[in-house]
Formats: C-alpha cells, structure tokens, sequence
C-alpha cells in the first residue's frame, strides 16, 4: 500500500477504540464515528471524532456516505451488530470504498445464532445443541439462555430449574422463538480473533483465553492454542469470508472446542490482536493467492489485557 488509508471506525465509542488509535494512528489517518459522540475516548482528537445517527435511523446509510466523501475514506470498519446488515447498501452506493467485514450472507446468518449453530452441526462441525425456548423437549436443567440475535451479553441467562425459566420468560421482552436455549458449556472460555484479506484467505488466528467478562471481556490473554486455532480454522473453511471478525469458542475438559456464536465484525478484543503483533489491516489488503497462516508465529502469545475505567472531567 504506498498511501496512507484513511479508515473510519464506526462504534467510536467502543472500549477499545483509544488503544485502537494510538496503535495504528502512526501509519493510518483513522477517524471514530458513533451516535453519541461524548462517548468516544478524549484522547482521541475531536477532529477525529464524527457523529452518525443508529443504524435505525433511515438516514444512517446516506450520512454514512457523506462523510465517507467528506473524509475522503478509503476502508470501513463497522463495529456495531446493527449496522452490520447495512454494509451491503453502502458498498453497492460506492463500489470503491473497502469495508472490513464479512460477506452479506455470511453476515446474515452469523448474527442469527440458531441459523449459525444448525449450518455449523450441518457441516460436521462439533457444536452445542440449540434449540428456540419453545422446542427445549431435549434439553435438561441447566441450560443456557440468550437473544437469538443479540450482543454485549443482554438476555443471557443460566436455567437451573422450571422456576428460573418461567421467571426468563416473565422478564424477556422476546417471545420463544426469539430466544435460543443451548447446551451449557463448560471449560475455558475463548474469543478467537480472524484476520483475512478481501479474497477469504486467512492469515491469522488469535485465540484470547477470557478471564473476565462483563458484558464485554475485561481481562484477557493471548495464547497459542492448537486445538483451538484448528477449530476456528475448520469454521473459517465453511464461510471462506472475508474481513476481520471473531469467533467464540469453549474448550472442554475432553478437549473439544465447542464454538457459541460468531461474531462478523472486529470485537473489542481487537485491540489486543493488533497489540500482539496481528497487521489487521494490511492482512485485508493481501493479494496472496493462498492463505499465509500455516499456524502463523507472526503475532506474540501471552499478552494480556486489563482493562479500567478512567475519569474525565470537563467544563463548558
């Protein structure tokens, strides 16, 4: 790439955004977009800072346009699940902008867990029984529950007896069908990063084994985990997709690696995968013919995140 990208991220105020620019702001012109522009990091410069309506807003593919001809933006990156179906009006408005992210369908049915969990099992892939709340017949206490679309943790919930489950159902604002009730997982919790360029081929794998989670993973460690970086790259196979986005996994006791939801989009663990050595963007931008990953050494094992609240005080 002789010049330097400018890259628009949107959820500008995601968790990891500041580390995000001071880690790429030396070889990228990055800008952050989100609907409340207050959120977004302080450290990042407020010409950096762009607002943009939710993805709801019947003006949000058109805003979305004019500051990508205002900026002058060359790469996309939607950080929001929300938008992410939305990707597929910008780019047929501007062939030429580049957007990091999964292919329409591929999107479609990651974001639908129960569609994404049948095709998984489908293919041969080792994945938990999943079910909608109103066919759980095969299913015994406990057990897991969440959104069938969703994300950041909401809905979630573990089942232990027919009391908790008429209390789920009295508290959700979803109907059965609505609502997934899977297998409940047990082992080490993994949320893997892939990183692929614009044609499927992938050249990373970064399983980050979770520490703690609320909502969003606050402690975190890079590890190169075989069984876990085989697995995500059998997944990879069935979609062969483009872009930067994460899978979920749990690696059970027996040593299967179980995955529970794929999300298409960079996380906010991306942070981490770039701090371990992982070239994101320039892996997008390869044009190798073939995958270059060959269980990849390029990016380090062991580095941890640990994120903490910072407070800041402003005055009119």
């Amino acid at each position: 790439m002789n010049k330097k990208l400018r890259i628009l991220f949107t959820g500008g105020g995601g968790s990891g955004n500041e580390l995000i620019f001071k880690q790429l702001s030396k070889n990228y012109e990055l800008f952050f977009a989100d609907a409340d522009e207050s959120t977004i990091n302080p450290t990042i410069p407020s010409m950096r800072a762009v607002r943009i309506p939710l993805a709801s807003d019947e003006e949000f593919v058109e805003r979305v346009l004019s500051i990508i001809h205002e900026y002058n933006i060359d790469l996309l990156i939607p950080g929001v699940d929300e938008e992410l179906p939305l990707m597929r009006d910008i780019k047929s408005a501007l062939p030429h902008i580049d957007i990091m992210v999964p292919s329409h369908d591929n999107v479609i049915v990651m974001m639908d867990k129960l569609s994404l969990m049948k095709k998984l099992r489908d293919e041969g892939i080792d994945a938990p029984y999943t079910t909608t709340l109103e066919a759980i017949d095969k299913l015994s206490f406990p057990f897991f529950v969440k959104p069938r679309w969703g994300r950041g943790s909401r809905g979630i919930q573990t089942i232990h007896s027919a009391e908790d489950l008429q209390q789920y159902r009295m508290n959700s604002v979803h109907d059965d069908s609505e609502i997934i009730a899977q297998d409940l997982m047990t082992g080490t919790e993994y949320t893997v990063m892939m990183s692929a360029d614009r044609h499927g081929n992938l050249h990373a794998v970064v399983p980050v084994r979770v520490e703690l989670k609320k909502g969003i993973t606050i402690k975190a460690t890079t590890e190169r985990n075989e069984l876990v970086i085989d697995a995500c790259i059998k997944i990879h196979d069935i979609f062969n997709t483009q872009g930067c986005y994460n899978i979920q996994v749990f690696l059970q006791p027996d040593g299967r690696v179980l995955p529970i939801e794929i999300n298409p989009r960079v996380s906010t663990t991306f942070c981490l995968g770039i701090s371990s050595g992982v070239e994101a963007i320039e892996n997008f931008y390869k044009e190798e013919s073939t995958s270059s990953m060959a269980h990849s050494n390029s990016w380090e094992t062991g580095v941890k995140l640990h994120r903490h609240w910072t407070n800041f005080i402003s005055k009119d």
